[in-house]
């Protein structure tokens, strides 16, 4: 029974120090931790160039339906006060 939690401590010690060579940009850790187990970690560096979109997903098909029928309508609102402005 020790022996299991042995090899268990050093699995996670080992885990521990591929993510945070990985985390300091370690590209020979990123790429163990990809192959073996199949996870991504980003440096601070590559983290700070994502862009992310912050707006909230829609809760419902018919909310979708909704602003898409918003965005049709603003559109036509639109091209016609093109309209009258270049007449």
């Amino acid at each position: 029974m020790a022996d299991l939690s042995s090899n268990s401590d050093s699995e996670q010690e080992h885990r521990r120090r591929l993510l945070s060579a990985a985390r300091n940009g370690q590209a020979t850790a990123k790429a163990e931790l990809r192959n073996e187990y199949h996870v991504r970690v980003y440096s601070e560096a590559e983290r700070s160039a994502l862009r992310y979109d912050a707006s909230p997903p829609l809760k419902c098909r018919a909310s979708q339906r909704r602003l898409t029928e918003w965005t049709q309508i603003d559109d036509a609102a639109m091209s016609d006060d093109a309209d009258l402005a270049s007449d």
